[in-house]
């Protein structure tokens, strides 16, 4: 489709898959890797895959989740009702395709692949623009900011 991007961004880190994957997906590792922007989350979420507190029969795929916020500082900059639509904790895998205001398709998946030097992540996003105009600054959002959590990631967990 016309209106559609796919972009692929890997890394290779000295940390084991099960840490990695762990820090990926907890609200503290998400806003790390984030910075100077924030995601907001309910009060006792923790993690987008162990929400054991506000779900304690399991994460629920394929429903929202929660709404959340892309802020930076006070400002809301984008509103998100987050859904998995996959999540695979065995394979260390998660599917995210939620609702955001600013685009008509939002997927973001994310694997963690153990490795003899440590792990592998890779994040692949499908996305579309609600607004056309919007789709050459969304395309360079996305381009700026998955490059920069992966640096954080290397530094964080050293580079393999």
């Amino acid at each position: 489709m016309r209106g559609r991007f796919k972009r692929r961004f890997a890394s290779k880190l000295r940390a084991s898959a099960d840490e990695v994957f762990a820090h990926a997906t907890s609200v503290e590792g998400i806003n790390e890797e984030l910075w100077p922007l924030r995601l907001t989350a309910p009060r006792g979420v923790r993690s987008i895959a162990d929400s054991s507190e506000m779900f304690p029969n399991g994460v629920p795929v394929g429903e929202t989740l929660f709404t959340s916020w892309l802020m930076l500082g006070p400002l809301p900059l984008e509103r998100l009702k987050l859904r998995l639509v996959e999540l695979d904790l065995s394979r260390r895998r998660f599917v995210e395709s939620s609702d955001l205001f600013s685009m008509r398709l939002w997927q973001h998946e994310r694997m963690v692949r153990p490795l003899d030097s440590g792990s592998e992540v890779v994040d692949v996003l499908t996305f579309e623009p609600r607004v056309r105009a919007l789709a050459p600054v969304l395309r360079r959002f996305v381009a700026h900011l998955f490059p920069r959590r992966h640096a954080f990631l290397r530094r964080r967990f050293a580079q393999a």
